[in-house]
């Protein structure tokens, strides 16, 4: 019985395709061919900029459409998992915990060309558009993978994307829409404008930890305030080794801190994701050198900062005294996506 149903289904569908007239056709949707893209003027913007782009449709054979219109969205979303464990009938489970929230920065519809039905005829058009972005918005960023939390493996998607879509609206119960979504990427601030930063601090050093040795005068100064993946930053370390005991070595570490939050709750993971070693210095010396690090782990990512989504660095360089407390001092950085990563990064994620 569901076989010969099945094919009445599909002789139906034949005899409505290629029997039926033309303006029937027309009435359900069957009629029209075309296709249509969207192409914007560039893909990287500052908040406040306005995109133009334009909206192309090529029609095969005569379309009956509603509307043409370009949703412009920007949204942010996250899921995180926890583990958690229970005691259940006297033994101990372990279970997931699910956070999330998201919220839209923008969700507009830009209409296009008569807000009344109409047919478009055979051809290619072509359909501009603008939009104004807010003044304030977040940065650009994907994340979508497992991440080890105290020996535990928990899924994290987190993204801020920022989407156009393009839709011809075609009239008829079986007609499909045609539809086309191109992504852009939105930065703060132009790297060159963020200033290297520079902190300085006189620390007293301890055995014991209450046995002062002496003090370590330090300042740290990176090159530049903001970087691009794959760049190697140059950390300045100035340094006067006011104690009794050497500084064996150095180091430079790379620390991304990231934060999500959702429902009241925050969760932070705190990784280090580079770390080089360099030269101490003597008891009684002085050092004046140029720490090379560069940013090339695969864990990094874009730095943004939002209401559900924060990702950001710092530098720290750590001076280990032989036999006493170690000396620390942190300077944040940014960092963004190279032009050719944020090709590969705008390609695959959805805002609806």
């Amino acid at each position: 019985y569901q076989r010969r149903v099945r094919g009445v289904l599909i002789l139906s569908y034949y005899y409505i395709t290629n029997n039926l007239s033309m303006g029937l056709k027309k009435a359900l949707g069957l009629g029209g061919k075309g296709n249509i893209h969207i192409k914007l003027e560039k893909m990287q913007y500052f908040p406040g900029e306005v995109v133009r782009g334009n909206l192309l449709v090529t029609v095969t054979d005569p379309i009956e459409c509603d509307k043409i219109i370009v949703k412009a969205k920007g949204s942010e979303k996250v899921f995180w998992q926890e583990t958690r464990y229970r005691t259940r009938g006297g033994e101990r489970e372990r279970y997931e915990q699910n956070f999330s929230g998201s919220k839209y920065h923008f969700n507009e519809v830009i209409p296009l060309g008569s807000s009344d039905k109409q047919v478009i005829p055979v051809g290619e058009w072509v359909y501009p558009f603008e939009y104004k972005l807010p003044d304030k918005l977040p940065d650009f960023f994907v994340f979508d993978k497992k991440q080890r939390n105290r020996g535990e493996l928990n899924t994290i998607k987190a993204k801020i994307v920022y989407t156009f879509k393009g839709t011809l609206d075609v009239s008829g119960v079986f007609a499909s829409d045609l539809q086309d979504k191109a992504a852009i990427v939105i930065i703060n601030t132009p790297l060159e404008m963020v200033p290297p930063p520079l902190m300085e601090k006189t620390e007293t050093v301890t055995v014991c930890c209450c046995f002062s040795v002496g003090e370590v005068e330090i300042s740290v100064q990176s090159d530049k305030g903001a970087y691009t993946i794959g760049e190697t930053a140059k950390i300045n370390v100035k340094l006067e080794n006011r104690t009794s005991n050497d500084i064996a070595k150095m180091k430079a570490r790379l620390i991304r801190i990231f934060v999500l939050a959702a429902r009241g709750h925050t969760k932070v993971w705190r990784t280090e994701v580079q770390e080089l070693s360099y030269e101490g210095c003597t008891s009684g010396g002085k050092l004046d050198q140029i720490q090379d690090l560069p940013m090339v782990a695969s864990a990094l990512l874009p730095s943004t900062s939002s209401t559900h989504i924060c990702c950001k660095y710092i530098i720290e360089i750590k001076c280990a005294v032989s036999g006493a407390s170690d000396v620390l001092l942190n300077i944040p950085i940014q960092l963004s996506l190279k032009p050719e990563q944020l090709s590969n990064n705008v390609a695959a994620p959805e805002s609806d």
